[in-house]
C-alpha cells in the first residue's frame, strides 16, 4: 500500500487508526509505518512524499526556515482537531499538485 493511501485511510477514520484527530498521533503513526517498512525491507513508492510535503507546507505558510511540517500546521491552528483537518486539506492539495491518483 502506498503512503498516500495509508494517509487517506487515516484521514477518513482517524479514530480507528490513531484514536482521535490529532496531528502528533498521526506523526507517531507515520514513524511507526516507516519503521515497519524498514524492518521488513520494504520500500514505499511514495517514500519521498513527506520530504516534498514538508517543503509544500513551508511554502504554504510562507516560512523559509521551516520547522517540521507538524509543528508548522500546529502553529497555524487553534487546536489539535483543526490541525488534523488542515493536514488533510493540505495533503489533498499536495496530492492534486503532484497529480497522484
Amino acid at each position: 500500500m502506498k503512503l498516500f493511501d495509508v494517509l487517506l485511510r487515516v484521514a477518513q477514520n482517524p479514530n480507528l487508526y490513531i484514536g482521535e484527530r490529532d496531528l502528533l498521533k498521526l506523526d507517531g503513526f507515520l514513524c511507526g509505518y516507516a519503521v515497519c517498512l524498514s524492518d521488513h525491507n520494504c520500500r514505499d513508492t511514495d517514500d519521498s512524499i513527506m520530504t516534498g510535503f514538508q517543503n509544500f507546507v513551508a511554502e504554504k505558510y510562507q516560512c523559509e526556515s521551516a520547522p517540521r511540517w507538524t509543528n508548522l500546521i500546529l502553529l497555524n491552528s487553534k487546536n489539535k482537531e483543526e490541525a488534523f483537518d488542515h493536514f488533510v486539506a493540505l495533503l489533498k492539495e499536495y496530492k492534486k499538485r503532484l497529480s497522484i491518483r
